[in-house]
């Protein structure tokens, strides 16, 4: 079975974008992968333990809200659904998720543009990429 591999971050285009790729799972009868990937804090020493967990937690937040709405769409659009959080540089999480699993296609952009898609077959993203993954 192919898999559509499609980041949001709870954007309206990358909202959008679920929607077209909903469209485009029916068309090849593959099943959709939502992925947010949480980029890495950057702090200098000084400001560390304390801060960074909150701002860790906030991020997961916002991961599990934007994959939330992202799910809403695909479920009802009669469709089901993989919701996947990974961290690190968001561009090179997803082309790193996909290049071990001979994905044929992937294209990242900064939030607000073209969102990321790749289409796999049968294949899903590594486990070392992946924080954390449920089923719609």
């Amino acid at each position: 079975m192919k898999t559509l591999l499609v980041a949001v971050d709870g954007s309206e285009p990358s909202l959008k974008g679920v929607s077209a790729a909903l469209e485009l799972s029916r068309g090849l009868g593959a099943r959709l992968e939502l992925v947010f990937v949480i980029p890495p804090v950057l702090l200098p020493p000084s400001t560390y333990a304390e801060t960074i967990k909150k701002l860790e937690e906030a991020n997961g937040a916002m991961a599990k809200d934007a994959l939330e709405k992202a799910k809403a769409i695909v479920v009802a659009g009669g469709a089901q659904c993989d919701l996947i959080t990974m961290h690190g540089a968001p561009a090179e999480s997803l082309a790193d998720s996909l290049r071990p699993n001979g994905c044929g296609a992937s294209s990242s952009a900064r939030k607000g543009t073209t969102r990321s898609l790749g289409c796999c077959s049968g294949a899903r993203p590594t486990a070392s990429c992946t924080s954390a993954r449920s089923p719609c």
